[in-house]
């Protein structure tokens, strides 16, 4: 892990490489004092203000995207990833914890879905 507290717009942040059981570099980061993300190459997740629940939420991602718990589930066109959503695995069933729209999507085209989880 690589500790960043000198970047432009972010107060910390810190990058996690791709390793052994890690099968994607994930970026965690502090801004504006109220914000806390999460981003991969697949999708960026960021919640604010900050709140007691806010930061149980984001330490719950974090940990499950490490061990996981947690997927990205993307929706590609043409191989370009139009939207990304994080799921939890709970109760046996992948519930959606954040959506990331990357470009407009339309709900009669067809699109491939790519999971990508850790471990």
């Amino acid at each position: 892990m690589e500790i960043n507290d000198n970047q432009y717009m972010v107060d910390i942040g810190m990058d996690i490489k791709k390793q052994d059981k890690l099968i994607f570099d994930i970026n965690l980061n502090l801004q504006n004092d109220d914000e806390l993300h999460i981003s991969t190459e697949q999708i960026w997740c960021s919640w604010f203000p900050l709140s007691d629940e806010i930061i149980k939420i984001f330490k719950e991602a974090v940990n499950g995207i490490l061990l996981g718990n947690y997927r990205i589930r993307e929706f590609k066109r043409f191989g370009e990833t139009k939207k990304s959503y994080l799921e939890k695995l709970a109760n046996g069933k992948w519930e959606i914890v954040y959506k990331y729209h990357h470009k407009i999507t339309f709900p009669f085209l067809k699109y491939q879905e790519v999971i990508t989880r850790n471990g």
